[in-house]
């Protein structure tokens, strides 16, 4: 599946995520967190993938957290309306409690805010 902000590179029975948003430090928005809960359900859900690696784009930060520029210019109700739904919850990851395969988080940069909550899931 083609997305805009993330990337998946698949080898073997490795999926290797790089959120690809380094012109703002890999901010996670919500269209960044629908694709990654996207992925790491597909993830979840595929025998023949057996390890995730989390990652950044760019050589600057892993992830910087939430967008909060985005947050700012569509306001904290889109933000939340935008949200409801995904069972990763921001990011993808954090509130997905169901995931027993392991995820590495392969930190290359900055983990600030939410970035490093990620780091931690």
């Amino acid at each position: 599946m083609g997305y805009e902000s993330v990337r998946v590179e698949k080898k073997g029975h490795i999926t290797i995520v790089p959120i690809d948003r380094p012109e703002v430090m890999n901010a996670l928005h919500p269209p960044a967190s629908k694709e990654m809960d996207d992925e790491f359900g597909d993830f979840a859900a595929a025998p023949d993938a057996w390890i995730a690696i989390l990652t950044g784009a760019g050589d600057k930060a892993f992830c910087a957290g939430n967008d909060l520029k985005w947050q700012a210019q569509h306001g904290g109700e889109a933000l939340h309306e935008a949200m409801h739904g995904l069972k990763g919850g921001l990011g993808g990851i954090t509130s997905r409690f169901d995931l027993f395969k392991p995820l590495i988080a392969a930190v290359n940069g900055l983990a600030l805010g939410g970035g490093f909550e990620r780091a931690l899931a």
